[in-house]
């Protein structure tokens, strides 16, 4: 038996809005160092939203809502189903329209990569680094550039510098932000449907400051402005209401059957 749309969608909004409003407190940062402990950590809770934590979060939280009490073997299967398509198609459509649509399209620098240019450490401006050509020329650019024994511009750590190596695309709006903010809001969602007052709803309403660490982790490491966060937090949202309402609707249809 489902929940109440009404009482999640509340609680929802209880949750997540406090959670953007913090996200928003963001332009007020101060600029951190990136040697020490607070920048690695900073790296790793951003790993934790990228391509390799994503996936154990997707994988925990499904397990978690499929192994609930009192389900039957073939309607676990269908929520699996269920659950990994529509989360797959809106991940996907949203990172490909980010990648491929917004991102090139508004084209605007990464901080650091402004930074490194306003210092003169770059050798050239932050335009003529992204006409390099793809992601790939970028990076290899940034990778000579931080092997140079001579280059003192910005003190970073052996972790951050590979970082800021490997994120060379267009800067608005963050990924990192859209995709925990998606998956928290989502799976959070979810589990208030499905799992009612479970103890493993827990888990569910952790979602909700990792997401925030994740999007703050991106202008601490300065690959990521506030207002990149702040979007990119707020697509996450409305894009997990989204996929939220189609999961709904279909599982909906399996407590009919």
């Amino acid at each position: 038996m489902m929940a109440d749309l009404k009482q999640v969608l509340t609680k929802i909004a209880f949750l997540i809005i406090p959670a953007y409003l913090v996200v928003l407190c963001s332009f007020f940062l101060p600029k951190f160092s990136l040697e020490g402990t607070l920048a690695l950590t900073a790296y790793f809770v951003a790993e934790s939203g990228g391509k390799y934590g994503l996936p154990i979060v997707i994988v925990v939280a499904l397990l978690l809502l499929i192994g609930r009490k009192g389900i039957a073997g073939r309607r676990r299967a269908w929520e699996s189903v269920i659950i990994i398509t529509v989360a797959a198609v809106v991940l996907g459509g949203g990172s490909y329209a980010n990648e491929h649509l917004l991102k090139p399209t508004l084209h605007i620098p990464r901080p650091n990569i402004k930074e490194l240019a306003q210092l003169g450490a770059l050798g050239r401006t932050a335009e003529d680094f992204y006409a390099l050509g793809d992601k790939d020329k970028r990076s290899a650019y940034l990778t000579e550039l931080f092997g140079d024994k001579k280059f003192n511009a910005v003190a970073l750590h052996p972790r951050i510098r590979d970082h800021w190596a490997s994120e060379t695309g267009y800067s608005f709006p963050s990924g990192h932000a859209t995709a925990s903010f998606l998956f928290s809001t989502f799976f959070l969602a979810l589990g208030l449907t499905l799992l009612s007052k479970s103890r493993r709803l827990v888990f569910f309403y952790a979602l909700v400051p990792w997401a925030m660490a994740v999007a703050y982790s991106r202008p601490i490491l300065r690959v990521h402005s506030p207002t990149d966060i702040s979007v990119g937090a707020a697509q996450g949202i409305v894009l997990a209401l989204i996929a939220y309402a189609i999961v709904r609707a279909l599982i909906g249809r399996l407590e009919k059957e």
